[in-house]
C-alpha cells in the first residue's frame, strides 16, 4: 500500500503540476493565437479559396480534378489512336494537291505571257491575228509559187 509518506510526495508533486499550469495554459493560448494569426494572414494573402477548404470539401475537389484528368486522358488516347489515319489522310490530300499545284502555277505563267504578248510590241491581239493570217497566206503562195 501506499504510505504516507508517498502519498504527500504525490500530492505536492501534483500539486506543483497545477501551480505551473496556469502559465502553461497561457503559454498555449498565445501560441494557438499567433498560429491562428498566421494562418489569417496565409488566407488574406492567398488569392484561391479554394487552398483554405476544410478536409472533405478539399477530398471532394481532388476527387473532381482527378475526374477530369482521368477524362482529358481518355480524350487525348482516343486522338492519338485516330492520329495516324488523319496523317495519311493529309499526305494523300498533298499528294493531290501537287499536281493542281503545278498547273496552277503553268496557267498562271501563261497567263502573264500572254499578257506580255498582247501588251508588247505596240501590236494588239486583233494585229497579231491578222498578222499571222497575211503570213500563212504569204506562206501558202510562195509555196504554190515555189512548188515545194
Amino acid at each position: 500500500m501506499l504510505t504516507v509518506r508517498t502519498g504527500y510526495e504525490i500530492i505536492t508533486l501534483q500539486t506543483a503540476q497545477l501551480e505551473s499550469l496556469p502559465e502553461e495554459i497561457e503559454n498555449l493560448e498565445s501560441i494557438i493565437s499567433t498560429l491562428r494569426a498566421q494562418q489569417a494572414d496565409t488566407a488574406s494573402a492567398n488569392k484561391n479559396p479554394s487552398l483554405n477548404l476544410p478536409l472533405k470539401p478539399t477530398m471532394d475537389l481532388l476527387a473532381a480534378r482527378e475526374q477530369d484528368l482521368s477524362d482529358l486522358d481518355q480524350h487525348i488516347a482516343v486522338l492519338e489512336a485516330s492520329l495516324p489515319a488523319k496523317r495519311q489522310r493529309v499526305e494523300r490530300l498533298q499528294n493531290e494537291l501537287a499536281p493542281l499545284q503545278a498547273k496552277k502555277i503553268r496557267a498562271v505563267q501563261d497567263a502573264q505571257d500572254a499578257r506580255r504578248r498582247r501588251e508588247g510590241g505596240g501590236i494588239s491581239g486583233d494585229e497579231l491575228e491578222e498578222k499571222g493570217r497575211w503570213l500563212r497566206g504569204v506562206e501558202s503562195g510562195m509555196r504554190s509559187m515555189l512548188q515545194v
